[in-house]
């Protein structure tokens, strides 16, 4: 679906998203999360063990 948004205007809407939601059943973490993270954006993932090592977790 944002395969065709330029790298700059995909960060910009990272930044500025109230969250980007990754959930899965088993699958793991997404690429869309660590992006997210990256440009310091808000995310909310499953709690699964794949994506405790992409991820601080408070619990």
């Amino acid at each position: 679906m944002l395969h065709s948004v330029p790298a700059e205007a995909l960060r910009l809407l990272f930044r500025q998203a109230v969250v980007t939601v990754c959930p899965s059943v088993g699958e793991g973490f997404d690429f869309s999360g660590v992006e997210a993270m990256r440009c310091v954006g808000v995310v909310a993932a499953s709690d699964i063990p794949d994506g405790y090592g992409a991820v601080d977790t408070v619990r």
